[in-house]
């Protein structure tokens, strides 16, 4: 029932933003069935569009990603279930105050710290050949803390997305712990092929391949330690450790081929498999100065540790006798370092 009411809201919400854009950099409000729906506040200007979430946008928002969802920007496709955020089918890029985010860095957002949401849809060179932008100006809370807990368990099978984040507040600081897994595993998978072969000579060789069972894992998982320290429009420092684990990233397929020459059936099996572990290290600081001048200092630090599998056999299906086995296990372990720093100046005119 709470779902329902909260999609008519939704859909209440959209219809009133659609009225909106009509007319600009105003605020509109219809009353429907005793609920007062109000859209956005929107401030256009040359280089992005600022919005400022109204009350009732606040009020049936959960996190972050739904109050971008509620905020109905224009050619702005927000997916919640599978935490994708698309515009005119192409990728978005999520920042909070200036440095880049992840979907779940946004979804543990409180709907009430967001001061504001820019939308970005012809970036610039600081933003590294993006499609479009989103960037929440957010502030923390003076005191106190909050808790949040979500999660999707499919009720047939083995796929469930679950998050969790503490956080603790202290005049413009914040303390954070986030967690989130994504659990797939042995999800039914198969697949099946159709192909002919044309020799030089004019013979031809017809192969099919038809499915006999496969699945596909993938359990993967993060943590994420951090601090930041909030002024927005004057200093922003946000310090992170993390990790990303992958239990599990794997395909299997198993089938039977046939041949046209009359040769016996060969049952394949396709297996691939990554697994690894990366824990990072994120600094982030954004100073504003006055006449308009904003110098930020993006560092990252990681490590990576992990295997890559590959195994591929193929077999006479009625004597068993191996035609093909090969077997790869390759060990990958490197390290990344980056620093970005930007100056920006804006003029008035």
């Amino acid at each position: 029932m709470r779902f329902l009411f909260t999609s008519l809201i939704t859909l209440l919400g959209g219809t009133v933003a659609i009225a909106h854009n009509e007319v600009p950099d105003s605020i509109a409000a219809r009353e429907l069935d005793e609920i007062v729906v109000q859209a956005p506040r929107v401030i256009r200007k040359a280089d992005m569009d600022v919005f400022y979430p109204s009350q009732t946008a606040v009020e049936y928002s959960k996190n972050g990603m739904q109050m971008l969802r509620n905020l109905m920007i224009p050619t702005l496709n927000v997916d919640d279930f599978s935490g994708t955020v698309k515009s005119s089918g192409q990728s978005v890029q999520l920042r909070i105050n200036g440095r880049v985010a992840t979907t779940e860095q946004v979804q543990s957002l409180l709907p009430e710290t967001i001061k504001r949401v820019e939308w970005i849809d012809n970036p610039g060179l600081r933003y590294n050949g993006a499609n479009a932008v989103v960037n929440f100006i957010v502030t923390n809370p003076d005191a106190g803390g909050a808790f949040m807990l979500s999660g999707d368990q499919a009720l047939n099978c083995a796929w469930a997305p679950w998050y969790a984040s503490l956080k603790f507040n202290d005049g413009k600081s914040q303390w954070g712990l986030s967690m989130n897994y994504k659990l797939t595993n042995k999800i039914g998978c198969t697949r099946e092929y159709y192909e002919t072969f044309i020799y030089p000579d004019g013979q031809s060789l017809t192969r099919k391949e038809t499915p006999v069972g496969g699945y596909m894992d993938e359990n993967r998982g993060n943590f994420q330690l951090d601090y930041s320290y909030i002024n927005p429009d004057t200093t922003v420092v946000w310090v992170a450790l993390s990790g990303f684990k992958q239990w599990a990233i794997a395909s299997l397929f198993d089938g039977v081929m046939s041949l046209n020459n009359g040769f016996s059936d060969i049952r394949l099996r396709d297996y691939k498999g990554v697994k690894g572990f990366t824990p990072s290290f994120s600094a982030y600081l954004e100073q504003h100065f006055s006449h308009n001048q904003v110098i930020a200092v993006d560092f990252n630090a990681s490590l990576y540790n992990g295997r890559t599998l590959h195994d591929y056999t193929e077999k006479v299906k009625d004597s068993g006798g191996d035609i093909t086995n090969v077997s790869t296990s390759i060990r990958d372990c490197n390290q990344a370092y980056g620093i970005e720093a930007n100056y920006i100046k804006k003029w008035s005119g």
